[in-house]
């Protein structure tokens, strides 16, 4: 039988694999980095790319973890709420990563939150 922290973990990862999706074909056939370097701004991949980096270090904790799922997303949403305040003087694609991470830690507040209320962590 699968636990919570095994729902929230699979959720996770299919949230990162959404945001992966988002950045290839935002991205088409160019590379961020290449569009970097040109100095072209591209906020609507960095905010994916957020998306992607929390996820993917909220399931590497989920698995890795002594704490419990909730105490994962918590240190990580608080993390990248820090993250978002440092960032308001930055430039847009700074602040565009920063929201993305937030947002997926908000995602994943909610699915827990929800999985609470209705024992599924899975609910939408």
């Amino acid at each position: 039988m699968s636990s919570p922290s095994d729902a929230l973990l699979s959720e996770a990862v299919r949230l990162r694999d959404e945001a992966y999706a988002a950045m290839t074909q935002l991205a088409r056939d160019t590379s961020a980095c290449a569009r970097a370097k040109d100095g072209q701004s591209f906020p609507a991949y960095k905010f994916h790319e957020g998306r992607a980096t929390a996820l993917g270090q909220v399931a590497r904790q989920i698995r890795t973890a002594r704490n419990d799922a909730a105490v994962v997303i918590a240190e990580h949403a608080l993390r990248w709420q820090q993250q978002v305040d440092q960032c308001r003087t930055r430039g847009l694609d700074w602040q565009a990563y920063a929201a993305g991470g937030l947002e997926a830690m908000h995602s994943i507040e909610a699915l827990l939150a929800a999985g609470e209320t209705s024992g599924d962590p899975t609910v939408r």
